[in-house]
């Protein structure tokens, strides 16, 4: 078995190949990123800037994104002296609080000013303490991420006053904050704004603001971080101070060559659906998702030498030697020669040791959503569509757990009271229980008038019995007037009372 020496040597044999940490791909992205979706993200964005004539616009072509930082201060690389074994770095926390920045930038390289969001109710001035001039702050009572309500008003009252007048495009992640509001759809309409999606699992590589800020970015809020804790040693890093580090980060990161090199790399200005290098679609190029792709035979490999006669006795099975039959006629040019089969070192192995088909199969379902304008008004019409049946079915869940409440509640009242045999109501011409009638194998599973809770799921320590005016079903518990229902009875009484009052 190969050890450390061998692999020394092999890598001083091969100067050109060196070790690397293996980053962590998920499978949604590795299925994602594949040519078919980059290149319909790509003619769908062609058609875009050609109709509403972007082509030649930068300064109308946008990117808007969110991340997060945390308020620690990440600690380095330090000179020590050898054997040393514990190396500690003063941190403001064990775990910072999460911030969420959302930036937005243009094809001819501006930066609109930040937005941070802070999770909480109370927002104070302190908060905005030196951030670039412009940005704003906007708080989350549940968590620090934004949501749609935010994103509307991101858009309103940041995004709106600074975009140039006329058609706008504006390009975003698949995110649920950007894609289930109607009335963003509308403001965003009404405002020639034209918001494209970028396919599911596609912005490490579609997304200028991940391609060149985010990274740079967040390297330059660690080191305003350190450098913060560095002067100021007995305090921590909270939210008071977020404003003051994210602002010398963001003053440091967002300059114009950042946003013009991140909507070149990805190809959206200049428009280039070559920009994307081919080291995006590797894994999706070599794998199928479906199954693990077979071994397939390399071209540059040259096939292996037959046996020598020596060691014809132990040549495996799986490797004939085909001896090459004389030709009939030495002088046709056109006869097809022997067809020898070759046997290359890749073939080989996966004779002795063939690789089983794996399938794939994710944990859950989920409809991949690609590139689409998501202010035309087909999608806004089919927003809305989805929207009235998601109400409609959770109406339905609701009236379906209040009957079931009302069943449990009903149980538990008569679990309390008093546990009676269930006695059973006959009837004066029949010598069959009046509670057994009408149930037949045609109707077995009636429900409760009340309760609505089915025959075949009730207890068995609680007796039916049927109404004597309108002959429906329920329980004993269920009702408060003996042998009827209680809108029977309740309607029984009001006739009573409508009589006395007459006479």
């Amino acid at each position: 078995m190969a050890g450390f020496a061998w692999m020394q040597s092999f890598l001083e044999r091969h100067p050109e190949l060196s070790v690397r940490q293996a980053e962590g791909l998920s499978l949604s992205r590795a299925r994602g990123m594949n040519r078919d979706d980059v290149r319909q993200f790509f003619n769908l964005l062609n058609q875009v800037v050609t109709e509403y004539n972007l082509l030649e616009k930068p300064s109308h072509i946008f990117n808007m994104d969110e991340t997060g930082v945390q308020l620690i201060n990440k600690p380095g690389k330090v000179i020590t002296t050898k054997g040393t074994k514990d190396v500690h770095v003063l941190t403001s926390k064990e775990r910072g609080e999460h911030v969420s920045v959302v930036a937005c930038c243009s094809a001819d390289g501006r930066f609109i000013p930040p937005v941070l969001i802070f999770k909480g109710v109370n927002k104070k001035a302190e908060f905005s303490d030196g951030l670039p001039a412009g940005s704003k702050v906007y708080m989350n009572k549940k968590s620090s991420f934004i949501n749609s309500d935010l994103f509307l008003l991101w858009l309103k009252e940041h995004f709106i006053p600074n975009k140039p007048n006329g058609k706008c495009l504006l390009v975003l992640d698949g995110h649920t904050a950007h894609s289930t509001d109607i009335d963003m759809l509308q403001v965003a309409d009404d405002n020639d704004i034209i918001i494209l999606f970028l396919p599911s699992h596609c912005t490490q590589a579609l997304q200028p603001l991940d391609r060149s800020f985010f990274r740079p970015f967040k390297t330059y809020f660690n080191e305003e971080a350190q450098l913060w804790m560095k002067n100021h040693s007995n305090r921590n890093l909270t939210r008071y101070q977020a404003g003051d580090v994210i602002g010398k980060a963001w003053i440091r990161a967002a300059c114009i060559a950042n946003a013009i090199n991140g909507f070149k790399a990805c190809g959206i200005y200049p428009l280039d659906p070559n920009a994307i290098p081919d080291h995006f679609f590797s894994i999706a190029d070599a794998v199928d998702f479906g199954r693990i792709s077979e071994c397939t035979e390399s071209d540059n490999e040259e096939p292996l030498a037959p046996p020598s006669p020596r060691h014809t006795s132990v040549t495996p099975n799986f490797m004939p030697i085909e001896e090459s039959q004389p030709s009939v006629s030495g002088t046709n040019k056109n006869s097809a020669p022997s067809e020898t089969k070759e046997f290359t070192p890749t073939k080989l192995l996966h004779e002795v040791s063939p690789i089983q088909a794996i399938e794939v199969s994710p944990l859950f379902k989920r409809r991949k959503q690609g590139a689409s304008v998501l202010t035309s008004p087909l999608n806004i019409e089919n927003l809305k569509v989805r929207i009235i049946n998601k109400t409609t079915k959770k109406c339905r869940n609701t009236e379906t757990l209040t009957c079931e409440s009302r069943g449990s509640l009903k149980k538990q009242v008569g679990k309390r009271s008093k546990v009676k045999k269930a006695r059973e109501k006959w009837s004066s011409s029949d010598e069959e229980p009046l509670s057994k009638q009408g149930r037949n194998d045609d109707n077995s599973d009636c429900e409760c008038v009340e309760c609505f809770e089915l025959y075949s799921k009730t207890t068995k320590t609680v007796g039916w019995l049927q109404c004597l005016e309108c002959k429906e079903w329920l329980h004993e518990t269920c009702t408060m007037y003996g042998e009827k229902c209680n809108r029977c009875s309740r309607t029984a009484m009001m006739k009573m009372k409508r009589t006395a009052t007459i006479s």
